[in-house]
């Protein structure tokens, strides 16, 4: 019996018969052991036993045990894929099932997120991106058509479609949320295979970004000190926004100032409060819809935490790119210390 389980290339088939007398339902569960290099199956053991052509030295993956090498089964797959990938697991009275490989197929999974692309770059970040619920996700097989399941999407937990069967299968959402835009497409098309394990998709939604840039620094006229109040002024150019969000939801742009330091002894300062004051000019609409943009009020600060308006944008506008130039003087009072001064200007879009 040995002699003849090795021409066949050491590929043992184990079958079990389980027979109810109620329903007289037959299931078969068939496993195919492979043995690499000329290894040999002991069925006793289960393992692979193979001598090597130098002693106590074995191929790669290969265990020494004395003067042979062992190794544990690889275990093959008859590769039985369902018609349409639809996994029917049920057996009628009486019934062999050979049309389905039940042993080695169908533990591959496909889950998926579904999120809030908070930074819109197309990447799931866990902790930062929540999740959207109550989208359908449906799974279709390889005709892209045929739904084999569906889910509706949670705001918690991991959700998988499974099992699978040896084919390709489609992602799809088919009502994508709104007003957003997606960052990865509405559909993935994802092949499996019996050692597939759990392939992870994700799906991203924005609803665009606001993002805000100015000129880095700026120098202000240079004043000599005097015996009358002088003011030295300057303008912060290209103050922009670039809104990509949809739906025109509108901005505000603020700013607050430090007072000024001394740049070689900071504890030497010129205080901003009623002294710094700001005039934004025209604003210049770049690209994008909706004229209701504006510039901020002429106005004094009180304090660093009072705030400026450069510009706004009305709800329902806003959107693409727009800019302004903002004019800005602090007051210097007479007889005041000679030094180089500097402050920080914080711009902030809402």
């Amino acid at each position: 019996m040995n002699a003849i389980l090795q021409k066949i290339a050491h590929i043992i088939l184990i079958v079990i018969f389980t027979v109810s007398f109620f329903g007289s339902v037959i299931s078969v569960e068939a496993v195919s052991y492979y043995c690499p290099n000329g290894g040999v199956l002991d069925t006793n053991s289960n393992t692979c036993i193979l001598t090597p052509s130098t002693p106590g030295i074995c191929p790669l993956n290969w265990t020494v045990a004395g003067s042979i090498c062992t190794q544990v089964p690889t275990t093959t797959c008859n590769y039985v894929a369902p018609a349409g990938g639809i996994i029917d697991v049920s057996l009628a009275d009486a019934e062999l099932r050979t049309d389905q490989d039940f042993t080695c197929n169908y533990t591959a999974k496909i889950c998926f997120t579904i999120f809030q692309d908070i930074d819109a770059d197309g990447t799931y970040n866990t902790g930062i991106d929540p999740r959207i619920a109550g989208l359908a996700v449906d799974l279709l097989n390889n005709d892209g058509v045929t739904q084999v399941y569906t889910q509706t999407s949670s705001d918690s937990g991991q959700q998988c479609f499974e099992p699978l069967a040896n084919i390709t299968y489609k992602v799809k959402i088919p009502t994508p949320p709104t007003p957003f835009s997606t960052t990865g497409g509405n559909e993935q098309t994802i092949p499996i295979t019996y050692s597939s394990g759990v392939v992870q998709v994700a799906f991203g939604y924005t609803n665009g970004t606001l993002s805000l840039t100015s000129q880095p620094s700026i120098n202000l006229a240079t004043k000599s000190v005097t015996t009358a109040n002088d003011s030295s002024c300057g303008v912060i150019q290209d103050i922009q926004v670039i809104d990509t969000r949809i739906g025109g939801e509108g901005w505000s742009v603020t700013a607050t100032v430090d007072d000024f330091k001394d740049t070689l002894n900071n504890t030497i300062t010129l205080p901003i409060a009623n002294k710094f004051s700001s005039s934004p000019s025209t604003v210049s609409i770049v690209s994008g819809v909706g004229s209701n943009r504006f510039p901020g009020q002429t106005k004094t600060v009180s304090s660093i935490t009072d705030p400026f308006t450069a510009m706004t944008a009305s709800p329902g506008s806003g959107n693409g790119t727009t800019k302004v130039n903002t004019n800005v003087c602090q007051i210097i009072d007479a007889y005041g210390r000679a030094g180089n001064f500097a402050t920080s200007v914080l711009f902030t879009v809402f």
